[in-house]
């Protein structure tokens, strides 16, 4: 995880990628590279999840991803 200090302007860029309501001023799940990214203000945190998970209880591996992600981010963001 990366909290990128007054970092909107450049690291906060998704593009064509759905965003995600609810959390912070904006936040977007860029599938290929398994990262949750936040915007706070003019704060960005961005969660990389690679834990390992275990592929024979999960059908779906970017969501057990995504979702890991996304909840710690909310904690993070909580904290603010």
């Amino acid at each position: 995880m990366n909290v990128i200090t007054g970092g909107a302007v450049y690291a906060f860029r998704p593009g064509t990628l759905p965003s995600i309501g609810g959390l912070g001023d904006g936040a977007y799940w860029d599938r290929g590279r398994h990262t949750l990214l936040v915007r706070e203000g003019q704060h960005v945190v961005e969660v990389v999840d690679e834990l390992p998970v275990n592929v024979n209880t999960v059908t779906d591996l970017n969501s057990a991803h995504r979702q890991a992600a996304l909840t710690l981010a909310a904690k993070v963001i909580a904290h603010w």
